[in-house]
């Protein structure tokens, strides 16, 4: 009988069951480890934030961003002051500057402290101080701070009294009758002029002369509670002239009939002698000798002395003569 020598087959049937033991039936017990691009233990596959960048797989799907790199979290494609962590964790849309229309970007919102996500907060009033946001961002003032609204930036702020700024006073009963607020006696000291009266009036509070009036000496203030006048208005009484040219040369602002007024008896009314840049108290602005009247009539500068000298008709007399003789400086 011939066959394997039996150490030879003890031997195999020795390394068959060493064999046996370390492979199952389904093969090698081999591990496999999955990817794990930020190291937090989980799966990419099973990760909801893969590169760990606090962004979410589908929300930088969503907005075009890469879900395996951490480091666009920082960018702000949209350039509104936020970047793309911030704005996932407002809420705001990353490929928009400003999410709510309001025209704010999206960054200055969350600077002052409003809701990107509100396209109504400009009208709100977050520090209670009487200025809408949207005013105050406007203007250079914060939202925040309530302190601001008794500022007076452009610096026009006067002192008056209770019974020339009425339009201050308070029904604190509701029974129809106004009063200074607070108690006040109607003749006590009143300072006009802070922020939070200039956006009662529609005046700017970053100027004094919201609308300069010609010569612009009649500041917001003083205009509205001294002379009556619309500091908003270049003329209030739409006589043509300008408040402060009015304001300088003491006519009357709220009175259109003084336009037709000639004070110094020279042809030329105010609205005249405001246009030629006269004085209306002068016959003689530029005091060449000649009426400003007669030299407007004759196409001659009533602010320009020189020409009283001149003989533009070549007849040998000057215009200050001509003037004198009532004679036509144009005509030989």
């Amino acid at each position: 009988m011939t066959g394997k020598p039996l150490p030879l087959l003890l031997a195999c049937v020795l390394i068959a069951s060493f064999l046996s033991g370390c492979i199952g039936d389904d093969g090698p017990e081999i591990e496999i480890s999955e990817p794990d691009l930020d190291g937090d233990g989980v799966p990419d596959g099973e990760d909801p934030d893969m590169d760990g960048d606090g962004l979410p797989n589908v929300w930088e799907d969503r907005y075009d961003l890469d879900p395996v790199d951490p480091a666009d979290n920082a960018t702000d494609g949209d350039a509104d002051g936020l970047n793309a962590l911030e704005e996932y964790i407002e809420d705001t849309d990353p490929t928009s500057p400003d999410t709510d229309g309001d025209g704010l970007l999206d960054g200055e919102e969350v600077g002052y402290g409003l809701d990107p996500n509100d396209g109504d907060d400009l009208e709100d009033d977050l520090d209670g101080d009487g200025l809408p946001n949207g005013w105050e961002v406007e203007h250079g003032l914060d939202p925040g701070d309530a302190t601001d609204a008794l500022l007076d930036p452009d610096g026009d702020m006067i002192e008056t009294r209770w019974t020339l700024v009425q339009w201050l006073w308070v029904d604190p009963d509701g029974d129809g009758r106004m009063e200074p607020p607070g108690g006040a006696n109607p003749y006590d000291p009143v300072s006009v002029g802070h922020n939070l009266h200039e956006y009662m009036q529609g005046t700017d509070p970053n100027d004094p002369d919201t609308y300069p009036s010609g010569d612009e000496i009649t500041w917001d203030f003083n205009e509205l509670v001294f002379h009556g006048s619309d500091p908003l208005a270049w003329d209030t009484d739409t006589d043509g002239i300008p408040d402060g040219w009015e304001r300088y040369y003491n006519l009357q602002m709220l009175n259109s009939s003084d336009g037709r007024w000639d004070d110094d008896q020279d042809g030329l009314d105010n609205l005249e002698e405001w246009t030629n840049g006269c004085d209306p108290y002068l016959n003689d602005t530029d005091g060449d000798g000649c009426h400003d009247g007669w030299e407007v009539t004759f196409g001659f500068d009533p602010a320009d002395p020189g020409d009283g000298d001149d003989d533009p008709d070549g007849d040998g007399v000057a215009n200050w003569k001509e003037f004198e003789l009532g004679t036509n400086p144009l005509d030989g």
